[in-house]
């Protein structure tokens, strides 16, 4: 579930969808659509996300598969 887990971490953060999609480089829609799990991810995008959000993309993905 890579949306629950990018939630999940911006959540913590205290961080906006808006602030996470400017920072990744995205439309506030593109980036809502991924969190939601209506669009798929590529790796690329993904990792930008997870700079985003200060993570390392393999934290994301352990973070995403901890979750189902």
């Amino acid at each position: 579930m890579l949306g629950s887990a990018i939630a999940k971490r911006r959540g913590a953060l205290g961080l906006t969808q808006e602030h996470v999609a400017h920072e990744a480089g995205l439309s506030v829609r593109y980036y809502i659509d991924c969190e939601g799990g209506s669009r798929k991810v590529s790796l690329e995008v993904a990792a930008r996300i997870a700079a985003a959000l200060d993570w390392r993309l393999q934290e994301l993905l352990d973070s995403a598969d901890s979750l189902g």
